[in-house]
């Protein structure tokens, strides 16, 4: 079963200046960013319409993917640079190894234009 898909950067540039990553440029509706301390946990819960996509800025997350259903799971640490998009209907939680930021998008944005939020528990 595939929880999550591994991708790249559209851009990556490092020299003198500092570094530049050009996550996107079409594709996404929200964008957040998530500073959580070593230890915090966040998630726990699954999103029925959303592509969710994380960009680890900073730190080092380790995300549980699990089924609705819990019958399978498939747990993955992920570092700085690297980039993840959750396919929907698959519960994550993440857990935070080392102080981290990421950068967070959905294809379609959690809120809709009913109020209502595609962030569902389990």
């Amino acid at each position: 079963m595939e929880f999550y898909q591994l991708l790249k950067p559209d851009f990556y540039v490092s020299n003198e200046k500092g570094q530049l990553a050009q996550l996107c440029h079409e594709g996404w509706k929200q964008v957040n960013v998530l500073i959580s301390p070593a230890g915090s946990c966040r998630g726990n819960h699954y999103h029925k319409d959303n592509l969710e996509c994380f960009y680890v800025v900073s730190g080092q997350i380790k995300v549980v993917f699990t089924t609705i259903d819990g019958s399978e799971s498939e747990e993955h640490v992920f570092d700085k640079g690297d980039m993840f998009c959750i396919l929907p209907n698959i519960v994550h939680s993440l857990a935070s190894v080392s102080d981290t930021v990421l950068v967070a998008l959905y294809d379609k944005g959690v809120e809709s234009d009913s109020g209502e939020k595609d962030i569902w528990s389990v």
